[in-house]
């Protein structure tokens, strides 16, 4: 072999091994509730070392350095990687090391459901996938328990200024706006940033600095599920009408023809249902119907509303007998407000 040939090898080994890596584990946990797993692979032909640094939002951080043999896996634990952080809220990990060709991963295991080890799995992140704007494609809220939480991680050198646009049945319901320091991460459940809302939901976040993202998803025993948020060019405006307001325009119409005397009102409401204001709103969404198996109010769709088939006239209905009893029927445009709101996330505004 020639000279000039065992240089060249030489030299394209070198520079492999000392090409720098950088990856972003952008929510990883060590808690009694979830137990996280970080996974890095090592395809050199050489061992590695890897620093990773754990930060959590409230500025907490620890740096755990290992070294991975050629072709080899680290497997560890969270509680092992950052023993000083402890047991709390989640955090990012960010991973560096003078090689290339790793990858990694990362595991959440949800630990308060039947099997008491849940898993879910995603992948790292690079710098480079960051964006301004992320796509969280799904968050649901589901109504019979279980929810869902966006993540986001600023990548920018100072603190960012984060904004959730939330959106639903071709709407949007609302904008959540907080700072979010360098290199942390933010995390909350879909239901405190947009209140009211139950069914499904997607989300657009939007930041003056680039971000990476994860989406997380939880039924009703807290089993997780997660994906990577997805880089987007645009925040979505949809042009639609104003959303019809509880307080203005669906109080009123119970206020005259339900909250009344010996009705929907007063100590001992008939069928336990106040539907004053200030008590009704609570009283009827997301709440079980005593005589169907429907909830009153199903955001999002009326027609598993309990209380929209009793005050619609559809023969098709399972309402039994149709409401206000002994009292004139909600006319064609009142029953229209109460559909919209509900078919609009039955909002608490």
């Amino acid at each position: 072999m020639s000279l000039n040939r065992i240089m060249m090898i030489c030299i394209l080994a070198c520079a492999r091994i000392h090409a720098e890596t950088e990856l972003f584990f952008p929510w990883v946990t060590n808690n009694s509730q979830f137990e996280g797993l970080v996974i890095v692979n090592n395809l050199n032909d050489q061992s590695v070392t890897v620093t990773m640094t754990a930060r959590r939002a409230n500025g907490d951080n620890d740096t755990a350095v290992r070294t991975i043999p050629a072709f080899e896996q680290l497997v560890e634990g969270t509680d092992t990687l950052f023993n000083s952080l402890g047991s709390g809220p989640g955090f990012a990990i960010q991973l560096t090391s003078s090689a290339d060709q790793l990858t990694a991963a990362f595991v959440i295991r949800g630990t308060f459901s039947a099997s008491g080890s849940s898993p879910a799995q995603a992948n790292v992140a690079t710098r480079s996938e960051g964006s301004n704007i992320l796509m969280f494609s799904y968050l649901p809220v589901p109504p019979e328990g279980g929810d869902s939480a966006p993540v986001v991680l600023n990548l920018g050198g100072v603190t960012a200024d984060v904004t959730f646009h939330g959106y639903q049945n071709g709407q949007k319901i609302g904008t959540f706006s907080i700072l979010v320091d360098p290199l942390q991460p933010y995390a909350n459940v879909t239901s405190a940033m947009f209140p009211g809302v139950s069914g499904d939901v997607y989300v657009v976040a939007e930041s003056d600095f680039p971000m990476l993202g994860m989406a997380f998803i939880f039924n009703a025993e807290t089993e997780p599920s997660m994906a990577n948020a997805v880089p987007f060019g645009f925040v979505p405006e949809p042009m639609t009408a104003a959303m019809v307001s509880f307080s203005m325009d669906v109080q009123p119409i119970f206020s005259a023809s339900c909250a009344l005397s010996s009705c929907h009102s007063g100590s001992t409401p008939e069928a336990g249902l106040n539907l004053s204001a200030n008590s009704a709103f609570g009283e009827i969404v997301n709440v079980k119907s005593a005589q169907s198996p429907l909830d009153l109010v199903e955001p999002g769709q009326p027609e598993n509303s309990y209380l929209y088939l009793k005050i619609d006239d559809n023969p098709t209905n399972n309402s039994q007998s149709r409401m206000p009893r002994n009292r004139p029927p909600l006319d064609d445009s009142q029953i229209a407000i109460i559909e919209a709101w509900i078919r609009e996330g039955a909002m608490n505004n």
